[in-house]
């Protein structure tokens, strides 16, 4: 031996044979450990069976504890790194490792094993963490059973693939587990979180179970240090859903993860919720949608409060959640369900909102001029279905096939040429200027129109179907009528 050897320290079979460095107090405690070793090594470390065999870096106080653990090490390793308890394993933790490891680091069976990138502080912490590693690891990140565990030679193929996992992300058990994308502060939170993932990962995104596994696009806002956040405009992170671990789910195997097969960009503050945007192919959720021309022919599923500014969410065939689709041409030629509360004017106003629609839309909806209504040309492929207390505004649903609810069609020519069913207290307009104040209200309808309905000025003329009771009872409303109707004069 040559060097210093401290209190306690090299008291087993061949260990320190033929090592250098200084070795402090109570360290290299194992048949073998530390032999042949070339660097300093601190306090109560290199502590079991083969432990820091033929280590060429030094290694701080309280690291490398359990067999075979640091064995082969060629990287400097900071304080209590790169220990297990397990005495039956082949392969120690930090065994064979190249790389830079920090404080608090690669703790469990074979954590960081063939670790040539660099890793941080308390990161890396449980079985099989960060094992053949190659990137950048910030602190508080990869801690979990099989975190940050890279593609294989064979699955990576030729191809170089950098990537850095920026502090406190990829938290939960196989969390970014063959991942291959930058990966943002706080980002990658739950069991399976961006496994396989692919793309860029923003600030706080993907926080959940299952949330980006298999993801290939880029989500929200990155942001990878502090100087990146902007203290007065912080992201709020996408792919967010409260489930974090497969306990807190009654069927793991089933469940859909924030955001899981996602292939295309999802902005900030989007897809929040559990098993929303799953198999996304253009979706944005909660919050989002509000640029114009936002979400633009998607096929996905958008959630409350979208679709919010003039052109979002046309030709889409995805579900569009509550109060959505509240700006000029917003949702128009439609072929997904709406939910309640959407197709309105909004603070910008909604002309045309939902037109050329074809797919359900929810009840108190279609409120604004042209709402709803289609274009004379456009012929539908199916009847669509408008709940109740909707189509309120000029001309709105006008042209439709839809099937329109009760306490309906309230406005100048709302409903006019529908050829779907309208419920009752519908095609209403009470209030006249003088005679000439035409409502043209539901006229040239060709379905049955319910009851207490046909209550606007001039309303439902031209109607060549069925019209129920108590209904007609606006001047000159239902003339020109060949049917059954209701009481009214013309």
């Amino acid at each position: 031996f040559k060097g210093l050897v401290g209190n306690g320290s090299c008291k087993r079979p061949d260990s320190c044979f033929k090592a250098k460095g200084t070795i402090d107090d109570d360290s290299c405690l194992g048949t073998e450990s530390c032999e042949r070793n070339q660097d300093d090594i601190g306090t109560e470390s290199c502590r079991g069976l083969r432990a820091c065999i033929k280590n060429k870096s030094p290694i701080g106080d309280t690291s490398c504890v359990g067999v075979s653990s640091c064995a082969l090490n060629k990287g400097p390793i900071g304080e209590k790194s790169c220990s297990h308890l397990d005495a039956e394993v082949e392969n120690g933790s930090c065994e064979l490792n190249e790389g830079i490891i920090g404080s608090n680091s690669c703790n469990g069976e074979m954590a960081c094993y063939n670790n040539t990138g660099t890793i941080k502080n308390n990161s890396c912490n449980g079985p099989f963490a960060c094992t053949n590693n190659t990137a950048v690891i910030g602190n508080g990140s990869c801690n979990g059973m099989s975190t940050c565990v890279p593609l294989t030679d064979e699955e990576a193929g030729n191809e170089i693939l950098p990537y850095v996992i920026a502090d406190n992300s990829c938290l939960g058990d196989h969390a970014c587990e063959k991942n291959t994308g930058n990966v943002s502060m706080h980002g990658c939170v739950g069991e399976y979180a961006c496994e396989k993932n692919k793309g860029s990962i923003g600030y706080k995104s993907c926080d959940g179970l299952k949330s980006c596994s298999g993801n290939i696009a880029q989500i929200g806002i990155m942001a990878m240090t502090t100087s990146d956040v902007n203290a007065n405009d912080e992201p709020g992170g996408s792919c967010q859903n409260s489930a974090k671990v497969e306990d807190d789910v009654e069927d793991p195997s089933n469940y859909l993860g924030a955001c899981e097969k996602n292939t295309a960009l999802i902005g900030d503050t989007s897809c929040i919720g559990d098993e929303v945007c799953y198999e996304n192919n253009e979706s944005i959720g909660d919050l989002s949608c509000r640029l114009e021309r936002a979400c633009y022919q998607n096929k996905g599923g958008i959630g409350n409060g979208s679709c919010r500014s003039p052109f979002a969410c046309i030709n889409n065939e995805g579900t569009i959640g509550l109060g959505c689709c509240s700006a000029p041409l917003a949702c128009s030629r439609n072929k997904g369900t709406i939910e309640n509360g959407s197709c309105q004017e909004g603070d910008s106003g909604g002309n045309n909102v939902c037109s050329n629609n074809r797919k359900f839309i929810g009840l108190d909806s279609c409120k604004g001029n042209g709402a709803c209504a289609d274009d004379e040309d456009n012929v539908p492929e199916e009847t669509v279905v408008v709940k109740g207390q909707s189509c309120i505004g000029d001309e709105s649903c006008s042209r439709t096939t839809a099937d329109i609810g009760f306490q309906s069609c309230v406005g100048r020519g709302a409903c006019q040429n529908n050829s779907g069913k309208i419920g009752d207290s519908a095609c209403i307009r009470t209030e006249f200027t003088s005679e000439l104040d035409d409502s043209f209200i539901c006229q040239n309808n060709s379905e049955r129109i319910g009851n207490r309905s046909c209550q606007g000025q001039r309303a439902c003329r031209g109607n060549s179907a069925k019209i129920g009771s108590e209904s007609c009872a606006a001047p000159f409303a239902c003339c020109g009528n060949t049917v059954e109707k209701g009481n009214g004069e013309c």
